[in-house]
């Protein structure tokens, strides 16, 4: 503690006491003055003088602590009686993170919030032993699970304490079950979190709490009115006469995986009292994908009033529930975003890129649909803007419906390198509505993904299907065509786009592929290159 308040004032070890050093950081300051504090709290006295919370402790001492923010988040804690930590344990302080969270959780012991036999604390940690870091007591470690995955439980007030990159992604996928407050805790040397903006992109009423709060922690709460009754629901207005006219388009081939997927949807069977319009492709004739699909939907747009198309794969298997759930995405997204550029079922977030030295990683593929590689998962909101959606299935506004003039989706690139299986036009078709100054989007819409005849088949079949289905798309994707198709339409891309400027991305990830400016990589054949693609 001695030697933490010498650092605070400015004085190293020996340093002598009137020549300061390079000022510090206000959270030292404060962390230098909790910690006789903290070291009380595992002393042989604590068991002497019973158990007193930190709250009470630094009243007895007479301490409130420096800029209020111990004292305060107290008094938050008191008002509620569940909370959550998510701490990566990397970049920030881990006494620091540590403080304040047993000021949050056992401030509610003393509070109105709920008595000690109530309340509930769930810490994401990587690992119980770091360096520096204190439990709550009775709190619950959630060790082995990865929060920027999937969402947490309900809780009152989440602590955060994680990369800027990461904190975005949890905070999407989690902040609608936070019923009241976030409180967020930057990494060390990142000067302003920027809470405000923070506060105005996430879904519902948020305010920045006022306070002399170190430039390293912001807290903001939800608008009192909030409802907690649809924690899972992103509260916007809906319409009840939102019906659009949907045109579902496919390409069946020979017609045998449509008999096993999507023909079997209930969507498809009820389509004779249905307003939407289905219509259903024999094949290409061999021709390559770009340029005919491109053709395809220029006719039905000229022949169709529709406002939505809706290209799918025939292996794609739609439930139930696919129509009452798609309305309300595409309603949700209106209203997220009016100028929409695309959206699709799977898809890589736009602000997705490998994270090596973290102990937690975000999902690379986000959805709520299931294939052979398991379910996918996003955040409450099932609305998240994205960089790549893949081509299973995408959803456009057509130029003639209520979605009509500018705010068509842009065209398909007919020149875009492709063959009579494969075709890159989600990644095309993203990046050229980036170049527009749109954004497009993966909705939580839940589908199935060459699954529904393994789903139907006798159980003890299941796992050696599932097995013979991935070896299947492994063999497709790294085979020698598909690979030079990949990388001659990623060079193209990369031309296009990233090396012209057009988009502000310094790469680009897709499933199972990225490329730059100058290189492309494909990883299922574990093959990279460069860009301009050299074809020797």
């Amino acid at each position: 503690a001695q030697a933490a308040m010498r650092l605070a004032e400015g004085r190293g070890p020996g340093h002598p006491p009137g020549r300061a050093q390079a000022p510090r950081p206000p959270w030292l300051l404060a962390l230098a003055a909790l910690l006789p504090t903290i070291g009380g709290l595992a002393s042989p006295a604590r068991e002497a003088r019973g158990r007193l919370s930190i709250c009470q402790q630094l009243q007895q001492r007479g301490q409130s602590g420096i800029y209020g923010v111990v004292e305060r988040l107290c008094a938050l804690g008191a008002q509620h009686r569940r909370f959550t930590l998510i701490d990566a344990q990397l970049g920030q302080n881990a006494t620091l993170v540590s403080t304040l969270w047993l000021s949050l959780t056992e401030g509610c012991a003393e509070g109105a919030g709920g008595g000690a036999g109530r309340k509930r604390a769930v810490a994401y940690v990587p690992s119980k032993r770091a360096a520096g870091r204190i439990p709550a007591q009775g709190e619950h470690i959630a060790e082995n699970e990865n929060p920027l995955a999937a969402p947490i439980r309900p809780t009152d007030v989440l602590m955060v304490a994680l990369p800027a990159e990461q904190r975005h992604s949890a905070l999407h996928m989690s902040s609608f079950v936070v019923r009241r407050c976030i409180v967020l805790i930057g990494s060390v040397g990142e000067h302003s979190l920027e809470a405000r903006d923070l506060g105005l992109r996430l879904p519902g009423l948020w305010t920045v709490q006022s306070g002399q709060w170190p430039s390293s922690i912001a807290i903001i709460c939800r608008d009192p009115g909030y409802s907690t009754s649809r924690l899972q629901q992103f509260a916007f207005p809906q319409r009840a006469d939102f019906r659009p006219r949907i045109v579902f388009l496919s390409i069946i081939g020979d017609g045998r995986q449509f008999k096993q997927h999507l023909g079997r949807s209930s969507i498809y069977r009820q389509r004779a009292s249905s307003k939407h319009r289905w219509l259903l492709v024999n094949g290409t004739g061999r021709q390559h994908l770009a340029p005919y699909i491109a053709s395809l939907r220029a006719r039905v747009e000229r022949e169709s009033s529709s406002d939505l198309l809706l290209f799918l794969h025939p292996d794609l298997y739609l439930p139930d529930t696919f129509e009452e759930e798609l309305l309300l995405s595409v309603q949700r997204l209106n209203h997220i975003d009016p100028n929409w550029a695309v959206a699709g079922f799977f898809g890589v977030p736009l602000d997705w890129s490998p994270e090596p030295s973290s102990p937690w990683s975000r999902p690379r593929v986000v959805g709520r649909g299931g294939d052979h590689y398991g379910r996918y998962t996003m955040g409450w909101s099932n609305v998240t803007a994205a960089q790549c959606v893949d081509e299973t299935a995408l959803l456009l506004r057509t130029r003639r419906g209520q979605f009509g003039g500018a705010g068509a989706s842009p065209g398909f690139d007919a020149a875009l390198p492709s063959a009579s299986r494969i075709w890159l036009g989600g990644t095309g078709t993203v990046l050229e509505g980036l170049a527009q100054g749109r954004r497009s989007y993966v909705l939580g819409v839940d589908v199935l993904h060459q699954m529904k005849d393994i789903l139907d088949s006798p159980s003890e079949d299941r796992h050696r299907s599932i097995d013979e289905r991935r070896w299947q798309a492994m063999h497709k994707f790294s085979s020698a065509g598909s690979t030079i198709m990949h990388a001659t339409a990623m060079s193209y891309m990369s031309e296009k786009y990233l090396r012209s400027k057009r988009v502000d991305l310094k790469r680009v990830f897709a499933q199972n592929c990225d490329f730059g400016p100058t290189s492309w990589r494909d990883e299922m054949a574990a093959l990279e290159g460069p860009v301009p693609l050299d074809p020797a």
